[in-house]
This record gives structure tokens, sequence and C-alpha cells, in this order.
């Protein structure tokens, strides 16, 4: 009988090393608070990476090496080449990247163990993202599900530009239906903080764009995005971030920035119905449309910085 078990299901060791292993990656700067909460929900990982900002001053390092021998103190090379090298240091057949900030609800563990244990596993999955904000799950505005792409086959994914980066795989996706807890924002001052160091990174990446003011779209542009949209498979979520690479702090329409701030807020509070949030609902439109503002400030500032320390400039006297 103890044959039979075994040539039909076989023991719990044999199940647990026939399932693909999992590593989790997490880059820091500055988490100690946040930082177990998230290590205690990655417990099942079998592979545990932690990658810290050397300009960390507090205690990160030292709650990271509790949970995980694999803790890399380094220079801080922008958000996407942070989480490369992180990602470059798991050993698992699957890397789950995870913020500091987040966790992983144990319906969502079981989700991911089913799925990659699949027969038909995709190369990558997008997983929906509820969004805490000051103590509260913001619904609506546009932050929810606010599907990110976190979960991919080891050696097939890279995660690219300079702000608000993504993950990016060389095949198939698909997408998770248990979000991931993301307590991205404990008081208004974090959000500010966030958003100036976005928008620094954002003007930067304009400037090294070579942002175009024009008053239509630029032929090439539009081009290209209709060659890869009709080259790659055209859902809905794939179409939307296909967007986003080809035109997103590429060009600026003459006659809309003025309306740029006024639209964002529009958009996220009436349009999805970011209201029905209430109070939160206000400030978080509210503060998205002055990062627009800040972004294209700080953008303008280095140009102009640029073209006065041009060589053949000539300077006010």
């Amino acid at each position: 009988m103890e044959e039979k078990d075994n040539l039909v299901g076989g023991s719990a060791a044999d199940m647990q090393r026939r399932r693909p292993r999992v590593s989790a990656a997490i880059i820091a700067y500055n988490e100690e608070r946040d930082l177990p909460g998230c290590l205690e929900t990655l417990s099942w990982g079998d592979d545990i990476v932690v990658v810290v900002d050397d300009k960390t001053t507090d205690d990160t390092v030292a709650v990271a090496r509790k949970y995980t021998e694999k803790v890399f103190v380094r220079p801080w090379p922008g958000w996407s080449a942070q989480k490369n090298f992180a990602f470059e240091q798991c050993t698992g057949d699957w890397i789950l990247s995870v913020d500091a900030d987040e966790q992983v609800p144990p319906r969502l563990r079981e989700e991911i163990l089913e799925v990659i244990g699949g027969p038909d596993a995709a190369v990558g999955y997008f997983l929906p993202r509820r969004n805490i904000w000051i103590g509260r799950w913001l619904r609506h505005g546009g932050w929810y599900p606010d599907y990110t792409l976190r979960l991919f086959r080891r050696g097939r994914g890279t995660c690219r530009y300079r702000v608000h980066e993504r993950i990016e795989v060389d095949g198939r996706t698909g997408v998770l239906k248990t979000p991931l807890d993301h307590y991205n924002i404990k008081r208004i001052d974090e959000h500010i903080q966030t958003a100036l160091r976005a928008t620094e990174a954002e003007a930067e990446e304009m400037l090294e764009n070579g942002l175009r003011v024009c008053w239509l779209p630029p032929v090439g542009l539009v081009e290209a995005f209709f060659r890869d949209a009709l080259r790659g498979p055209r859902d809905r979520l794939t179409l939307y971030l296909l967007a986003k690479r080809t035109f997103k702090n590429r060009f600026v329409l003459v006659w809309a920035l003025p309306f740029l701030p006024f639209w964002k807020f529009f958009r996220m509070y009436v349009l999805k119905r970011g209201f029905l949030d209430g109070t939160r609902g206000f400030l978080v439109a509210a503060l998205s449309a002055i990062y627009v503002v800040l972004k294209y400030a700080k953008y303008w500032e280095k140009r102009w910085a640029a073209e006065r320390d041009r060589p053949g400039t000539r300077r006010p006297s």
C-alpha cells in the first residue's frame, strides 16, 4: 500500500521538491517600520533578497538580516537598476518583486503557487494592488485595481524606466485576481516627499528624451505605437502600457499644456469617481494635479539651466 501511495501521489516532501521555487526581491531605503510586515508575509518563499540603499540611516539592514542572509547594501543607481540588481541575486525559478511597504496576503500566496505550478503558466503575471492611503483603501480615482507586473520567470523579465518603473517580460502574461496590499502613504508629508523625488526623476527623463513641445502628436511616435500594437497582444491592459511606454514624457501639446493639471484632477475625481473615496479622494486628486505642475516646472528649470550653460550662450551681465 505504501508503494502504491508513492507511485500515485508521492510524499509531501517530493511534492515540495517538484514545486517551482519562488524568490522574493525587495529594495529598501529607511524601511525599518514597514519591512517586518513585508518579510513576514514572504516567509513561504524559497529565497528572499533585500537590497538596501547605502544612504539608509535607520535599522533597515538589521531588520532585514533577521529574515534572510541575502542582504546587500549598495549605492542608489535608480529604481530600475536597483531592482534589476536584486533580480540578479535571486535563485528561484520565479521572482516575486515586492516593495518594502507591501504585504502578500495568504490568498495571494495560494494563487501564486497554484498558477506557477500549472502546466500552462505564463511568463509573467500582473497583480492588482490594494493601495492603503493614510489608513484607508482607495477604491476609486484610478488607484484600484492598479495592475502591475510583479511575478515572472527568472531571466525573462527586466525592470525599465527611470521613474514609475515597471517590469517587462519577453513572453505571454496573465492576470491574478487576489490583490497585493500596498501600505504606501501614512502621512501627507510622505506623499509630498515622494512626489518631489518622482517629479525630479521625471524631469530628468523628459530632458534626456528631448521632450517635444508641439501642436500635434509626433507622427513617428504614433506610427511606432500602431506598429507595436499590431505586432503583439491587443488586450486593454497591454495597449495601455504600450501607450505609456511610447508616449510618456516624450512630447507635450502646446494647446493642452495649460489644462493638464485640471484634466488630471477631473479625470481622477470625476471620471474615475474619486469622489466616492470622500475627503481622501479629493486630496489625492488635488495632489496629483499639483504633481503635474511640479513635473513640468522642474523640466523647464533644467532645460533653461542646460541652455544657459551651453558653450557660446551669452549670459546677462
